[in-house]
């Protein structure tokens, strides 16, 4: 048996919120949000922890295809060839429907905010509305 063949060609992937746990499969590629850009990730990675943005989270399957969903926030750990990632928010991205995504943004935009955790919210709603638009843009252009 020669190196080549014993590389993991995958890496279990499970998505989980406080509220369900969204998916637990074996993928061969993940693109994952972090709070400062996207990081990609392949079987065998060093082992990694970091904190999510909101964004997009890609996942590229064996067989072809991919699953792509809204993360807003958490934290991501890949370890042993398993990547556990445990956001605050999971969209799957066929659930988002822009026309909804655009009107809470617009209230967003047009809540009045006056105490500082009414304007961190209001700040909060604004990047999560803008970040799901440019989610939903890339998967319409095929990333």
């Amino acid at each position: 048996m020669t190196w080549r063949q014993t590389v993991a060609k995958d890496f279990k992937c499970t998505l989980v919120t406080p509220q369900e746990e969204i998916l637990d499969e074996t993928v061969i590629y993940a693109s994952i949000p972090s709070w400062d850009g996207l990081i990609g990730l392949e079987p065998m990675r060093a082992p990694m922890l970091v904190k999510l943005g909101d964004g997009l989270l890609r996942l590229d399957y064996d067989k072809g295809g991919s699953r792509h969903f809204f993360i807003g926030g958490g934290f991501a750990q890949m370890q042993d060839n398993e990547l556990s990632l445990i956001a605050n928010e999971a969209v799957a991205a066929d659930q988002l429907v822009k026309s909804d995504v655009e009107k809470d943004l617009k209230e967003a935009q047009d809540r009045s905010a006056i105490a500082e955790d009414d304007i961190t919210r209001k700040a909060r709603d604004i990047n999560r509305g803008k970040a799901m638009l440019k989610a939903l843009d890339k998967i319409k252009d095929g990333i």
